[in-house]
C-alpha cells in the first residue's frame, strides 16, 4: 500500500498464491423511476401550505384587533 501527502492511496490485492489481483475501475450507476402517486404528495404538501398561510393570516388579524 502507497500513501502521498496529497491524500492518494494506492492498495495493491494479492491472492493467497502471490499472483496480483486487478482493482476494476469505479462505476456509478444512477436508476430513475417513476413513482406514479406522488402527485398525491405534492397535493398534501400544498393543502397544508395552504392551511398555514390561513391560520397565519388569521392570527394576524386576531392580533392586530
Amino acid at each position: 500500500a502507497k500513501l502521498s501527502a496529497d491524500g492518494n492511496i494506492e492498495i495493491d490485492i494479492v491472492k493467497p498464491n502471490g499472483t496480483m489481483q486487478v482493482q476494476p475501475d469505479p462505476v456509478l450507476s444512477i436508476s430513475a423511476s417513476v413513482k406514479p402517486f406522488i402527485s398525491f404528495v405534492w397535493i398534501g404538501v400544498v393543502v397544508l401550505f395552504a392551511g398555514f398561510v390561513v391560520s397565519t393570516l388569521r392570527r394576524l388579524k386576531e392580533s392586530v384587533i
